[in-house]
């Protein structure tokens, strides 16, 4: 699977043509990855994904197990998360708080995630 990383839904809507298995678009929240720029926002999410179609959209930025329901609401398949994994004193635990919280937040949603389960396992 190979996916393709977006800054607007007008990319997003031009590059479901090469047929990635998924978008990446971010970054959504304030990230220590982008020091001083304010994260773009749910809508970003939200409308990406409705220019994505049925590309799954995976958010990126700033993202936990905090916020994760609420970016999943916004019509992200899924998330990618590196600064609380990095941060947590138990990284393999809160990776897997994270991918729980998605995991019911598709659930209520009626979303899939296209990630496997192992790729939080380890």
């Amino acid at each position: 699977v190979w996916g393709r990383s977006v800054h607007s839904p007008v990319e997003a809507g031009g590059r479901t043509e090469e047929g990635p298995g998924y978008l990446l678009v971010g970054h959504v929240f304030e990230t220590e990855s982008k020091p001083g720029l304010p994260g773009r926002g749910l809508g970003l999410v939200r409308e990406t994904a409705a220019a994505a179609g049925s590309v799954p959209v995976l958010a990126i930025g700033g993202i936990d197990e905090c916020n994760a329901d609420a970016v999943i609401g916004a019509g992200a398949a899924g998330v990618a998360v590196r600064g609380a994994i990095l941060r947590a004193r138990e990284p393999g635990e809160a990776a897997r708080s994270i991918r729980e919280a998605v995991d019911r937040a598709l659930a209520r949603t009626g979303g899939r995630n296209p990630l496997p389960p192992s790729a939080v396992e380890g």
